[in-house]
């Protein structure tokens, strides 16, 4: 199966639009409720708690480094940052390397293939030095970017890349310029942000009780719009019938 490509993505996004809103009022939504006239258990995420544990990682005094709630937050999307790991990052030896690096990413970018060409470079540069810590690996790396720059680096994990065939042998920085590719695609973004709004005006009107946190999705990013109905639908296919997901072609 060859990868996803821009047209297949917007094909799926419309055909499925009702499915990816309910997903996506899955997420923030904590108790069983009434979808549609039919009971639903509705678990929630923890990870919808991601990009505001303790405070956003990409806003005030310390949106250029790294904090131990940053640590922390990947926890809630079910990856582990050691505390040896921590602590270098928040007070041992990558602690002024990696506050110079996030600097150069400017927190108010949003992710598309023109942005990405100017970022991309030093956003690699900081995965790798993220990467190279003991026990983080690719998984943990990803996700410490994506907390201190979340509408720009995408959450990278296993189901994603299962979804879209993509090799985990491929470099991060391939991965997030596909990535870049399919939210710089008019239709597909227009879909993302539709899904969304969708999602805020079934939950506001009383439909879906018991959010989360609902001023969370006024301020979701697209590509975490993307990862979230992604995941959704897709990681019970990588746990049950590995062969079949909305994504085949």
């Amino acid at each position: 199966m060859s990868p996803i490509k821009p047209p297949q993505l917007r094909t799926v996004l419309n055909a499925n639009k009702a499915d990816f809103v309910d997903a996506l009022c899955n997420y923030f939504t904590w108790e069983d409720v009434r979808l549609s006239g039919t009971q639903r258990k509705q678990e929630g995420r923890s990870g919808a708690l991601f990009e505001i544990f303790g405070g956003r990682g990409d806003t005030g005094v310390d949106a250029n480094r790294f904090t131990y709630a940053d640590c922390f937050a990947p926890s809630f999307l079910s990856v582990n940052i050691p505390p040896k790991g921590a602590y270098l990052l928040v007070e041992g030896d990558l602690k002024s390397s990696t506050a110079q690096k996030l600097a150069g990413i400017p927190t108010n970018a949003v992710l598309d293939l023109a942005t990405w060409s100017q970022f991309g470079p030093t956003v690699d540069s900081l995965f790798k030095d993220l990467k190279s810590i003991r026990n983080i690996g690719w998984v943990g790396a990803s996700k410490l970017l994506a907390r201190k720059r979340p509408a720009l680096i995408p959450v990278l994990d296993n189901v994603l890349y299962h979804a879209f065939d993509l090799s985990t042998r491929e470099h991060a920085k391939v991965t997030w310029k596909r990535i870049a590719e399919f939210v710089s695609d008019p239709g597909i973004n227009a879909s993302l942000v539709e899904i969304r709004q969708a999602a805020i005006s079934k939950i506001t009107s009383g439909n879906i009780p018991d959010v989360l946190i609902l001023d969370r999705l006024y301020t979701l990013s697209v590509i975490r719009v993307l990862d979230i109905c992604v995941w959704e639908e897709h990681h019970k296919h990588v746990e049950d019938t590995p062969d079949t997901c909305f994504f085949e072609f």
